[in-house]
Formats: C-alpha cells, structure tokens, sequence
C-alpha cells in the first residue's frame, strides 16, 4: 500500500518526467468510475453524498468527463480541498472542490471518505486559486 499524497494514475505518459506516481498491481489500467472507487476502497475509502465536512472523517472527490475519471481532489481538516495539478509537482488549496469544474477535469461527481486517524500532511508548495467567477456566477441567483 502507498500514500495518496502520491499521484496515482493507470497509464502516466512518461513515469520519469511524471514523478512519483502509484498504481496497484491487479486493478485494470483505466480511467473508469469503477476501477477508481475500487482503488480508493482500497484505502478504505466508501462512497458518500457529498463533499460536506464531517468531523473525524477525510474526504475525496473524483472529477468525471465523459465517463472518465479526469481528477481528484482531497478534502482538508478546515474543509478547504487540494490536489495536484498538470505534471509538476504542484499542489493547489481551493477553497471548495468544485472550484475546478470545467472542460479540463469535468465535474466534481463520486465523492468518497474514510476516518481521519492522523492530520493532514502539509503539502510542499501551495497555491491559492480563487473561486471560478463562472462557477460562482451559476451558484448565486
């Protein structure tokens, strides 16, 4: 078993210039619904209703386009999410999970948790991103 600090994907385009990046053995290399629920039960993570914080447990989301899974994004203990973006070694703070909907990750739609046994590891550069005018423009009517 591995972090889920790492990144995680079936088929990395270059594993050298991509980092560290983790896949198990004996789960098919693709990007559906189902074998990625299936790699986060592995973490014993569950399906859930939604991105609401809830004490005492750590949340995920996964992006979906196109029957895909495109992202995913961890809940922090102050309820803010954060995930790494492209192919550096960028981890991003937004502010909620759907921040990132869109053409390029889709949208936010399994969201997952399991109980939080230890703190949230502090990730090694951060950036803010503000919310997405779009998004919040939808939302506010």
């Amino acid at each position: 078993m591995c972090s889920i600090e790492l990144r995680i994907d079936p088929n990395p385009p270059d594993e050298y210039a991509y980092g560290n990046v983790f896949w198990p053995a004996g789960l098919s290399r693709n990007y559906s619904k189902d074998t990625f629920i299936e790699l986060y039960r592995r973490f014993e993570f569950e399906k859930c209703d939604d991105g609401q914080l809830e004490d005492g447990f750590q949340k995920i989301v996964l992006f979906v386009a196109d029957d895909e899974v495109t992202h995913a994004a961890r809940q922090l203990s102050n309820g803010q999410w954060t995930s790494k973006l492209g192919f550096e070694d960028l981890d991003m703070t937004h502010v909620e999970a759907a921040v990132l909907a869109g053409e390029r990750y889709g949208e936010p739609k399994i969201y997952m948790k399991r109980a939080r046994t230890e703190p949230d590891p502090e990730p090694p550069s951060v950036a803010k991103m503000p919310p997405n005018p779009l998004y919040l423009r939808n939302r506010v009517r």
